[in-house]
């Protein structure tokens, strides 16, 4: 529907014989640059603070990574394992819950786009 709706617009601006400027943007790794506080507040406008709020806010806070490379010399592996760093970006890939966060985080992109008519679909918008 995003690739339709975008070329009926185009088409029309077309058809009236104006000018059409077409921008697509393919926001790579947006999974991974949500910013988890600026999320939250976000999400307070479509979810009231509460059970729903806790429960989102649980599910982004108290992650942590860590990185462990293993090197091998001869026929001896050793292991290097980082420190656990925090994690206060990006949301849980692979479920169908980190692409509706990424759209309740995106979602107000248009309204700072005013002299264009943008469409978003997931992590591309046009």
């Amino acid at each position: 529907m995003a690739i339709f709706n975008y070329v009926e617009r185009a088409r029309e601006i077309l058809n009236n014989r104006k000018k059409c400027v077409g921008i697509f943007l393919d926001l790579t790794k947006g999974l991974d640059l949500i910013h988890h506080n600026k999320l939250l507040e976000k999400m307070e406008r479509y979810v009231r603070r509460g059970l729903a709020h806790n429960w989102f806010k649980s599910y982004l806070e108290k992650r942590f990574q860590i990185v462990e490379v293993t090197h091998t010399y001869n026929i001896n592996s050793i292991p290097y394992t980082s420190n656990q760093k925090p994690i206060r970006y990006g949301v849980p890939q692979g479920s169908i819950l980190g692409l509706v966060l990424f759209t309740l985080y995106i979602n107000d992109l248009p309204e700072f786009l005013t002299a264009s008519n943008p469409t978003l679909f997931a992590d591309y918008t046009s």
